[in-house]
């Protein structure tokens, strides 16, 4: 296979987050890379013309006889205008999510006949539909609007260290085809909510595996994916310079500022870049332009849906509690897990974090896991517009796999504003919105 061509990268792009790579000099461990795509963001298209050497011409523009290629310019590989709109798109068609909490798909992504067109998507979701930034939610336009930036709001805002965020360490020697459900790595909640969500929102389900944008198999093969990430790299500047409270920071650590990653340049010559030399986009030449529309979702005050604390009414109506006492045992449900967590006894200044502890799933399907603290009733029709709602996990499908992951959601800001803060005990409700039963080993209360 032409090592620079598109068909290249799509393989690369599923076989880096589905199925992963043995290295022989580390004992033969198979790395996946879920998650850790968004991490290294000096691998993407949008940042090729970097002056740091490391980045380049991305290979979706170099495959002769392709519509995004253009045999004008320097050496012959000029990027063509159409393809340039992909790279540009990050200035207007890539807020069409985050903009003002509730946009369309950009009529740009719609001519038929035109290189940006995917006949691959869901008809029910072309313009007038508004993106549904969490799966399932119901509603009207303005409901939805303020479900999605409630979702916005906790996924980013909410996330407030690198290890929400962007997830947690994976490092040389962790062998992910054989990790247990508890130790296995995590990964952040801008890519486990806002970005999984959009591409099941966007893949079509007539289609095995909601292709293309449903899975990570097919992807890339949408012009529209690349919008999509250009959008996810500005919500990584967003995060790190303009929250509240003021600047954020990624993770300090060598072993994942001295990450390297080995990539073709437009010669087909095997390159090297080192991940800490993609983090700054100043260093990058790379800048976004401020979005006022952006106050809607970072400013976001979640209301709270109830009164004081569940868990008198919850524990007579039957809700059990659970928590540590599930390490050495599982639990399975299909629909809603509701339970009563114990508060560490001792608290501390870092923030709190809720763990699903273990949660495992076979990957044939696309499925939420939605939490809620405080609503015992919850359920797959519950809205998510409330102080209540945490966040969500989707899982992207990845036939016959079993996903082993422990997904962290802090929820200090969600105590506080329903008044629980200094409560021992908190309602903890699971939600499931798909077809498969998952199962976990706890949901202890920690720190980071």
């Amino acid at each position: 296979m032409e090592p620079i061509g598109s068909l290249a990268a799509t393989a690369l792009l599923c076989r880096c987050i589905l199925t992963g790579f043995s290295f022989h000099g580390i004992g033969g461990v198979c790395i996946s890379m879920r998650g850790f795509l968004l991490v290294c963001s000096g691998i993407r298209a949008s940042l090729w013309y970097s002056g740091t050497g490391g980045n380049v011409m991305p290979a979706m523009f170099l495959e002769k006889g392709s519509s995004l290629y253009d045999e004008n310019g320097i050496g012959g590989v000029c990027i063509s205008m159409r393809g340039f709109l992909l790279v540009c798109s990050g200035i207007r068609a890539s807020l069409w999510y985050s903009g003002t909490g509730g946009n369309v798909m950009p009529a740009m992504f719609l001519e038929k006949g035109s290189s940006l067109y995917d006949e691959k998507r869901n008809q029910a979701n072309l313009p007038p539909a508004i993106v549904k930034l969490v799966p399932g939610i119901n509603g009207g336009r303005s409901e939805i609007i303020k479900q999605n930036l409630n979702a916005m709001y906790q996924d980013i805002v909410t996330a407030t260290t690198a290890e929400t965020f962007m997830g947690g360490a994976y490092r040389q020697g962790t062998n992910i085809s054989s990790a247990t459900a508890v130790s296995t790595p995590l990964g952040g909640s801008m890519e486990n909510g806002i970005h999984n969500a959009v591409h099941f929102w966007t893949g079509d389900p007539t289609r095995m595996l909601y292709q293309d944008m449903g899975t990570f198999l097919t992807a890339s093969r949408d012009p529209i994916f690349y919008a999509h990430h250009g959008n996810i790299d500005r919500l990584w500047e967003k995060w790190l310079y303009d929250m509240p409270g003021g600047r954020r920071a990624f993770h300090a650590d060598s072993d994942f500022l001295d990450a390297e990653f080995y990539i073709y340049d437009e010669t087909a010559r095997l390159v090297k870049v080192i991940l800490r030399d993609a983090l700054d986009n100043n260093r990058l030449g790379v800048s976004y332009p401020d979005v006022l529309a952006d106050e809607l979702w970072t400013n976001f005050s979640p209301l709270p849906f109830t009164t004081g604390s569940a868990v008198l009414a919850a524990r007579a109506n039957g809700v059990s509690d659970v928590g540590l006492a599930l390490r050495n045992g599982a639990i399975g449900f299909s629909s809603a897990l509701c339970t009563i967590v114990k508060r560490p006894d001792i608290r501390k200044k870092q923030k709190e974090i809720l763990i699903v502890e273990g949660l495992q799933v076979i990957r044939n399907t696309f499925l939420s896991l939605i939490v809620f603290v405080n609503l015992p009733d919850a359920n797959s029709s519950s809205p998510i517009s409330s102080a209540e709602y945490v966040g969500t996990f989707n899982v992207i499908p990845a036939p016959c796999k079993l996903l082993h992951t422990n997904p962290i959601f802090e929820i200090g800001d969600n105590l506080q504003r329903l008044g629980i803060d200094n409560e021992p005990e908190i309602v903890v409700t699971l939600v499931v919105r798909g077809t498969q039963s998952i199962t976990i080993h706890g949901l202890p209360i920690g720190y980071t």
